[in-house]
């Protein structure tokens, strides 16, 4: 009962009206505080004023009696020629606030100053003679009073128990004439104590002087320190400005409060300030303000406990009231909990004879009327439910037992179970028991149910036949209607054959080969069979109702997915198929196993049935499975490394071969016949470099090390490349090279033109080296979404056990070995079609020829993204520095001399200034003496080589602005990165490629080349570039050149033609027309349009 009548009287009257009393009560004690502290600060003001015109009436009176005695001693007749001691004496007596009274005149017949005066000593007074008994004040007071003839206050320089002596000066006079002057000494810390009664609260006063010096003071801090002012004293309180405002307000002649925070002390302080008129001093006095509220803090206590204790008398008030309206309600409720939950029906006696009663008497009635209910409803349940169990199938039968044991009522299904008719089963129910163990389980779970804790349980009975029967039993205890003792009501289910059924499949798990063990969904271990004690060394018994966790090793058990509470996850979770963990047997042995799990449905719920196998020796043939896999691949990485440094061991001195020969070909002057040799030199270079490269291409494919590099490319001049490269060889041979390809092909693609160019070339060249006659066709075709290639020949043609074969490295057929070649062409080209996601296929014919067929993805690519010609054309130009560039320094550093030599030659081509360096320390000292542009850097060098050449470079002010590339043999891409993050800008590999060398100046220092041909373009070349343009595009570029040759306008001509430059084909063409109009050569520009009309 989360809200009781008892709680809802407190909280909707008392606690309103308690709120509401300890407002008002706050607000009264807020605003009396208030007002005390008004009251106490008025009567702090007024106590000072009033002590200040208490000293002031003191000051008057020492004035007055002055005045006195300076009018009796200038009324006798011969002034001061006397001495009036006696006078003194009786002045000094007379007021026990005179520290002393004196007398100086000047004495004509001496001509000096004379002086007497009376002074007190504790009880006992002296008179004492001589000016010299004055000390300061003479010189204080004489020329003031010369000055003018009026009385005035002078400051000893003498402190007494924190008070100045103060002498009241008054000039004597006779017949306007000043005979000397008198003067009373008063020490004002005396009069404070006899006016100012310091008992309430203790205040500490001071009198100040409007100077603010102290004339008196309690203050300890200023007495302890010394201090002669009050500034001093409020400089170590932290409150300097107090005494502006203080001394502002006392100057208006009334008593002044001003409350201040005190740092120092950490309290708040009020200062309290009157004048002293006839001084003029000043009064001030101090008190913190807890102090001076301490009464009113006290009531302030004593109020609020008030306050308190009434609170808690409501409050007390408030339970007992609602106690005593809410006790019958609440035995009324207990009755009522009785009836519902503990099946009893209570006797409800009348409570009283208001409403409370009335509801109580009704309650009575109400339980009569249920226990009379209820009663034929029990009647009605026992009939129903033996009617229902007999239609059961025969399996179950419902009974009732009393207290004893003894069968009160029986389902007639009970003659279909165990053979007895229900009026032969009443009785004690332990007589069909057939063990006795199984009579003490029986009165066990009699007594468990009895005591509200029922439990399913098992029995062996007897059946009429002699046969016996397993029941499984469940029941629950209940009241009768009135309560007073207790039905057990009771189910029993004959589960004789599924008995029979468990133990036919335990006895088939233990057949199986594997290990079998049985969980419920929360890890519990249902049953196992004997391979699995086998396995893991337990019995049966041991392991049956333990978690199944005890069969798994503990760094095993987080990742095990049947480990944990899997009840509510899905089925598909349960489903294990070649699983691999961990198990552990009883001697603590960790052994690998495959578990394969399934879910059981079954009448006691979800089980899960898991096989478990040994995998112990297959674990170990895996294991010298990956380490021969792990030699082989160590072999194989060796036969890579081994190839990788034969290949830059050759490419070195191949480097010089076909270095030199580029350097040579740039010659303009160079004669057909030596240009014909260098070319077969060059060739036969390129095909050495090729041979290497198809070699390392065979370590990358068996390493799985493949990586394309799609670019921008210009197909039919890719394709036109091809052809051309081995027209030569063809032409020698007698042999037609044909390229044919669709209309429709797309000028551009996107792919990896390195990779298709040597497939291409693979495949033509091996159709020129296996054909003695005949012809060797490329076809290239559109199909889709793919690019369509097929090599065929009328070659000697594959018989059908070769074309098992012949994509196998270095495997060669009997004609190979005639034709020379390494056996590797087809190999690599069929892997890269693979990694270009084509297939490479043959088909073939002894005699007929030979047809090779793959296709790639076709991607479309941008004529805007093509790169320059440089790759294309390599031999038909020059490159030539722009003039603002001319004469730049690029230092060269390689240990080879060949080397650095032909490298320089090619930069001094287009107008570079070369400098060389034979290792990295000579470089540094040339970077010393001179600026450069460039620095092409070798990496194997003696001395110093070129990575660490690199860092020292890169330490120095200036060594980032300088681009310095690495020129390096090694070509896998793997050692290219490491040169990147290395800290070089770039690379170039040997050989080198001229044209290569020049994109990348391009690129790195950001300049373009002016092109000019290095030869005469030859008429065959001109017919080639003539047959691959487009008719339409032909006709307008004809026109433009024959319109500005017939005007004579060339220079318009240079513009004209750069609209062609994006189309491919165009590039070649548009450079020569260039160089033709520079060199104002109209007769070949008139051979070029004829030319073109009549390819066209």
């Amino acid at each position: 009962m989360l809200f009781s009548i008892r709680k809802k009287i407190i909280f909707f009257t008392v606690v309103p009206v308690t709120l509401l009393y300890n407002l008002i009560f706050g607000i009264h004690l807020y605003l009396s505080i208030h007002q005390a502290t008004d009251t106490v600060a008025k009567r702090l003001t007024e106590q000072v004023w009033h002590y200040a015109n208490e000293v002031d009436a003191y000051i008057v009176n020492l004035v007055q009696q002055a005045d006195i005695v300076a009018g009796m001693i200038g009324s006798t007749s011969d002034g001061l020629s006397w001495l009036p001691g006696d006078l003194l004496l009786r002045t000094l007596d007379s007021n026990a606030l005179l520290r002393g009274i004196g007398l100086i005149w000047f004495d004509q017949g001496s001509g000096q100053l004379e002086g007497i005066q009376a002074l007190r000593y504790g009880q006992s007074i002296k008179v004492v003679e001589g000016i010299d008994t004055f000390g300061s004040l003479l010189v204080k007071a004489w020329p003031r009073v010369d000055d003018d003839d009026h009385s005035l206050w002078v400051e000893s320089d003498s402190l007494q128990n924190g008070g100045k002596i103060i002498s009241y000066v008054q000039p004597l006079l006779k017949g306007g004439k000043r005979l000397g002057i008198l003067k009373l000494d008063v020490c004002l810390s005396d009069l404070r104590v006899r006016v100012i009664d310091t008992n309430v609260g203790q205040p500490k006063f001071s009198i100040i002087s409007q100077q603010g010096d102290y004339l008196h003071t309690d203050s300890k801090t200023a007495r302890r320190a010394h201090h002669h002012t009050i500034f001093e004293t409020l400089d170590v309180y932290g409150t300097p400005g107090l005494w502006d405002d203080l001394s502002r307000l006392i100057e208006k002649g009334k008593p002044v409060l001003r409350k201040s925070w005190i740092p120092m002390r950490e309290h708040e302080y009020w200062f309290f300030g009157a004048p002293i008129r006839s001084g003029p001093w000043w009064l001030i006095t101090h008190i913190r303000r807890d102090v001076a509220l301490g009464m009113v803090r006290e009531q302030a206590k004593v109020d609020a406990l008030i306050m308190l204790i009434s609170l808690l008398l409501i409050f007390t008030c408030a339970c007992l009231v609602s106690d005593r309206i809410t006790r019958p309600l609440t035995q009324l409720k207990q009755s009522m909990d009785d009836f519902t939950y503990r099946q009893s029906y209570p006797i409800i006696a009348k409570m009283s004879d208001d409403e409370v009663g009335s509801l109580a008497e009704s309650f009575q009635q109400l339980l009569e009327k249920l226990a009379e209910r209820d009663q034929a409803l029990h009647d009605m349940r026992a009939n129903n439910i033996g009617h229902l169990v007999q239609k059961l199938r025969g399996q179950y039968f419902y009974f009732n037992l009393d207290e004893q044991g003894r069968i009160i009522h029986v389902s007639p299904s009970i003659q279909s179970i165990l053979g007895y008719k229900p009026v032969e089963f009443l009785g004690p129910f332990s007589r069909f028991i057939v063990e006795d163990s199984q009579r003490e389980l029986f009165k066990e779970q009699l007594q468990g149910v009895l005591s509200d804790n029922p439990t399913t349980f098992e029995l062996e009975v007897l059946h009429s036949d002699g046969r016996h029967r397993r029941l499984e039993i469940f029941w629950s205890d209940m009241f009768d209607v009135k309560g007073s003792y207790s039905i057990i009501e009771g189910m029993a289910n004959d589960i004789t054959e599924r008995i029979n059924d468990t133990r036919k499949f335990k006895a088939l798990l233990d057949s199986a080969p594997d290990a079998t063990v049985i969980s419920t969904p929360e890890g519990i271990i249902s049953m196992i069979n004997g391979r699995a004690e086998r396995l893991f060394g337990f019995e049966q018994h041991e392991l049956v109702n333990m978690p199944l966790r005890l069969l798994t090793p503990l760094n095993c058990r987080s990742t095990h997915p049947l480990l944990g509470d899997l009840g509510s996850v899905s089925w598909e979770q349960f489903c294990l198929t070649g699983f691999e963990s961990y198990g552990i047997d009883r001697n603590g042995r960790v052994f690998p196993v495959d578990i394969t799990s399934n879910p059981l449905e079954t009448d006691d719920g979800l089980l899960i049935s898991m096989v478990v196998r040994d995998i112990t020796e297959r674990k170990r043939i895996e294991c010298e499975l990956t380490e021969a896999k792990e030699q082989a691949e160590r072999a194989n990485r060796a036969k890579g490394l081994f190839l990788s440094n034969m290949s830059h061991e050759l490419r070195t001195p191949l480097n010089g071969v076909l270095g030199y020969t580029q350097v040579l070909l740039q010659d303009r002057e160079i004669r057909a016949e030596h240009e014909k040799s260098l070319r077969t030199i060059e060739s036969s270079g390129r095909h050495l470099l090729s041979l290497i490269n198809d070699i390392l291409d065979l370590t990358k494919i068996e390493s799985s090390q493949i990586e394309l590099h799609p670019v921008t490319m210009d197909l039919r001049e890719m394709l036109s490349d091809v052809r051309n490269m081995l027209l030569e060889k063809a032409n020698s041979k007698g042999l037609v090279l044909k390229v044919e390809s669709s209309s429709d092909l797309p000028p551009v693609i996107v792919a990896d033109e390195i990779k298709l160019r040597q497939i291409l070339l693979n495949l033509m060249s091996n159709g020129v080296k296996y054909t003695h006659s005949g012809w060797i066709r490329m076809l290239v075709e559109q199909r889709g979404e793919t690019l369509y290639f097929a090599v065929e020949d009328t070659g000697i043609g594959i018989d059908k056990s070769g074309l098992q074969r012949v994509f196998e490295p270095f495997r060669q057929l009997k004609s190979g070995y005639m034709a020379g070649g390494t056996g590797l062409g087809l190999a690599i080209s069929r892997h890269l079609v693979t990694a270009m996601g084509g297939e490479l296929t043959v088909s073939s014919e002894v005699g007929r020829g030979s047809c090779f067929e793959f296709d790639i993805p076709l991607e479309v690519g941008n004529v805007e993204d093509l790169q320059g010609c440089y790759r294309v054309h390599r031999d038909s130009y020059c490159p030539e520095l722009p003039e603002s560039w001319k004469g730049q320094s690029i230092l060269v550093v390689d240990d080879i001399d060949s080397n650095r030599d032909m490298l320089a030659r090619l930069l001094e081509i287009p107008g570079f200034s070369v400098q060389q360096a034979c290792n990295g320390a000579e470089a540094l000292e040339a970077l010393d003496q001179h600026d450069f542009v460039m620095v092409l850097m070798d990496i194997r060098m003696p001395v110093l080589d070129g990575i660490e050449a690199l860092r020292r470079i890169r330490q120095r002010p200036h060594g980032r602005r300088i681009k310095v590339i690495a020129v390096t043999a090694s070509v896998s891409q793997e050692a290219r990165s490491g040169l990147l993050m290395e800290g070089f800008d770039g690379f170039i590999g040997k050989p080198f490629d001229a044209a290569e060398l020049y994109e990348l100046i391009e690129r790195q220092l950001g300049i373009e080349f002016k092109l000019t041909r290095s030869k005469q373009m030859l008429s065959a070349d001109l017919d080639e570039l003539i047959a691959r343009l487009d008719k339409e595009e032909r006709e307008c570029f004809v026109q433009y050149i024959r319109e500005a040759v017939e005007m004579g306008d060339l220079e318009s001509l240079q513009e004209r033609v750069k609209q062609f430059e994006g189309h491919p084909g165009f590039q070649e063409l548009n450079l020569y027309v260039v160089q033709l109009c520079e060199t104002m050569d109209l007769e070949q520009l008139e051979c070029l349009i004829n030319k073109m009309n009549v390819n066209g």
